[in-house]
C-alpha cells in the first residue's frame, strides 16, 4: 500500500527540479539580449511575466530588449510598471523610458522624466548623462552643459559624458574645455570605435587656427568670440594656438605627428 505513494513522491520531486524559474528564463533572455537575438529574449521575458506578471526584474528586462528592438510603445508600457511599483529598477526603467520617448520625437517629455526621476531619487549620473544628451540633441546646450558636468562629477569614469561634453564644447567654440574632455575621453576610452573620431577633433581644434603663410610665416587666427573678456579660458586659448605653432619649427621637423600629439599635450597640461 505504500508503494504508489512513494512512487508519487518520486513523481513529484521530478516535476519541481523539471521546472524553471523566473529568475532563470531572465537570465536565459538576458543572454539573448547580449547576443542581439532580441525576439528569442523577448520570448523568455514573457514566460517569465507568465509565472509573475509583476515581476519589476523581468518587465524592466523586457522594456530595454524591446527599446533595443524599436518596439518603443511596448517598451514605455513595461518601463512604466516598473516606474509605478518604485523598485530597486526604478531609476533604470526611467531612462528606459526617456530614451524610447526621445527616440519617438518627444524630447521635451524626455526632459520631464528625467528630471521628475532625479528629484524623486537624486542624483544618478545615468540620469544625468540622458538628461544632457536629449538636451543636446534638441540644441540647449546650457542646460546639456550642466547635465553633462553633473554627471561627471557623480561618476568621473563615465566616459560617454566626457566624449559628448566634448562634442558639445566644440559646437560652442570653446576650444580649450573640448580638448580637456576629449583628452579624459581617451584617457578613460583609449582603444574603442569611438576613439579615432574623438582623437582626430583634438588634433583638428589644436591646430586649426594656425595657417602657413609664407615660407618662414605662420599666422595665428584668433577667435574674438572664446578670447572676449568674458571667457576664463582665453589665454590658455591662446597658449595652444602658439603650441600648435611651434609644430614647425626647425627643432620638431624630424618628429612624427604622435610625438608632436604628446608634447603638445605634455605643454597644455603643465
Amino acid at each position: 500500500m505504500k508503494y504508489p505513494f512513494v512512487l508519487l513522491l518520486i513523481s513529484f520531486a521530478f516535476s519541481l527540479t523539471g521546472q524553471t524559474t523566473l529568475e532563470e528564463l531572465v537570465e536565459e533572455g538576458i543572454a539573448h539580449h547580449d547576443a542581439g537575438n532580441y525576439d528569442q529574449a523577448i520570448a523568455s521575458y514573457q514566460k517569465a511575466l507568465a509565472l509573475d506578471e509583476n515581476s519589476a526584474l523581468a518587465n524592466y528586462e523586457i522594456a530595454m530588449t524591446y527599446m533595443y528592438a524599436k518596439q518603443y510603445q511596448n517598451a514605455l508600457k513595461h518601463a512604466d510598471k516598473v516606474i509605478k511599483q518604485g523598485d530597486q529598477y526604478a531609476v533604470q526603467a526611467y531612462v528606459t523610458k526617456g530614451n524610447c520617448l526621445d527616440a519617438i520625437g518627444e524630447s521635451k517629455k524626455a526632459v520631464k522624466t528625467y528630471n521628475k526621476a532625479i528629484n524623486k531619487y537624486g542624483g544618478n549620473y545615468m540620469l544625468y548623462y540622458n538628461l544632457g544628451l536629449t538636451q543636446y540633441n534638441a540644441g540647449d546646450l546650457d542646460k546639456a552643459e550642466q547635465a553633462l558636468i553633473q554627471a561627471i562629477n557623480d561618476n568621473p569614469g563615465h566616459a560617454t559624458s566626457h566624449f559628448v561634453l566634448g562634442h558639445l564644447m566644440h559646437d560652442r567654440r570653446d576650444k580649450v574645455r573640448s580638448l580637456l574632455a576629449l583628452h579624459y575621453f581617451l584617457l578613460l576610452e583609449p582603444g574603442t570605435g569611438r576613439s579615432p573620431g574623438a582623437y582626430e577633433l583634438l588634433l583638428k581644434q589644436f591646430g586649426g587656427n594656425v595657417k602657413q603663410t609664407g615660407e618662414n610665416e605662420q599666422t595665428i587666427f584668433l577667435d574674438m568670440a572664446t578670447l572676449g573678456g568674458n571667457s576664463e579660458f582665453s589665454s590658455a586659448e591662446l597658449m595652444l594656438s602658439m603650441l600648435a605653432a611651434s609644430n614647425t619649427l626647425e627643432e620638431n621637423k624630424d618628429k612624427t605627428a604622435e610625438e608632436l600629439f604628446i608634447k603638445n599635450t605634455e605643454g597644455r597640461l603643465k
